[in-house]
Formats: C-alpha cells, structure tokens, sequence
C-alpha cells in the first residue's frame, strides 16, 4: 500500500506459472496460485485467465497496471465496514519452523460458511528477468505469498468464532525480517473477504 492508503490495505501477490514456458522461469511462481486464480475467474466471471489481475476483497477484478481504476477500487473497499474482526500472532520457533495463532468473529451474519486462512509473505525480493515482455530488467517484489494454509472454519451467524493454529516449515532462504504473516476470514463460495489482519514475524 501506498502513503494514500497507509496500513489499511494488505497485499498479496500470487505468482503464478502459466508464463513458465516462454524461457524464464518465475522462481515464486506456483501451480497451487494458478489454480487460486481458476476460481477467481470462475466465480468472479473474468472470462479468461490474464496477468497482471487484481482481486480487491475477493469481490471484483481488473488489470493491475490500470492504476486509477485500481485506486478507485480500494477506495470503494475501504469504505465498506468489515463484517469480521480477525487476529493473528506469529512466533518463529529457530529457523525452521514459524507458529502463527489466527482467530475471527463476525460482528453480523454472513451467507455461508466461511474459511480463515493464513498467508506466509516475503517482501524485498529482486529478479533478474531472462525473457518474455520483460525481458534484461530487475524486478523488485514484495508482499509475495510463499504459503498459504487454513486455520479453522467459520459458520456464517453472527458472532460466530472460529480460532486456529498453523504451522509453516521456513526456508532458510527467506529471512526473517522480510516476512510477514496475513489471516483473512473468505467465504468459501463465492471467495469474498471479510475481514484481515497482519502481523509482522516475532522471535
């Protein structure tokens, strides 16, 4: 997020590996976030997979280079009030291993049920493109999404409570400055967000 937008908006960037083919490789690119993309896609009606998409609260989509239309919808979203608090904490256990806590409580009814999931993200990572539309430029990456796992679920009444544990084996490549842990409560159909929440990683 930009100064316009300070700490309110939680990005993630889901690298995926369809372009893996043109002759450079994106070394965070995943089957797993093509696959995640598939489902935005289907439910959000996108008509065809494209790069690069930005998913604003899971609810609508455009072209992310588009930055006034991106701005306007964050805007929209920002003004919307979030039918769920989240929380989450994260404690790095040596090297190896990272335990994060995540809860969530919907302040009002929601339709159905709802998925609290816990996203590992890495910031300040630089890639020296070898080919494609990029091609000879280095490119700097942050709020990359290196795991992804699911706490617990949420029915969708109100004041439903729903808390979890989850367990990510770290890289010894990623340090641990760079990360960053974010819970978000999504439905499990239709993949809106209601409700995120992050924290930085604690010894």
């Amino acid at each position: 997020a930009d100064g316009d937008f300070g700490h309110r908006v939680l990005p993630l960037a889901y690298h995926v590996d369809y372009w893996n083919s043109i002759g450079w490789e994106d070394p965070f690119s995943s089957a797993q976030w093509s696959r995640r993309q598939e489902r935005y896609a289907g439910v959000l009606r996108a008509g065809r997979l494209y790069t690069p998409q930005l998913v604003v609260e899971g609810r609508v989509h455009t072209v992310g280079s588009r930055e006034g239309e991106v701005r306007r919808l964050i805007r929209e979203a920002l003004a919307r009030p979030r039918p769920a608090k989240v929380e989450v904490s994260a404690t790095a256990s040596g090297d190896t291993e990272l335990r994060v806590h995540a809860g969530a409580t919907l302040d009002g009814a929601v339709d159905g049920p709802q998925e609290l999931l816990v996203a590992l993200v890495e910031d300040g990572l630089d890639t020296k493109v070898q080919s494609g539309e990029n091609a000879h430029r280095n490119l700097r990456n942050d709020h990359v999404v290196r795991a992804l796992e699911r706490a617990t679920s949420v029915d969708g009444s109100r004041g439903a409570h729903g808390e979890g544990d989850v367990v990510f084996t770290l890289d010894p490549q990623w340090p641990l400055a760079k990360l960053q842990v974010v819970a978000f409560l999504q439905d499990r159909d239709s993949l809106e967000i209601q409700g995120a929440a992050a924290t930085p990683v604690a010894r």
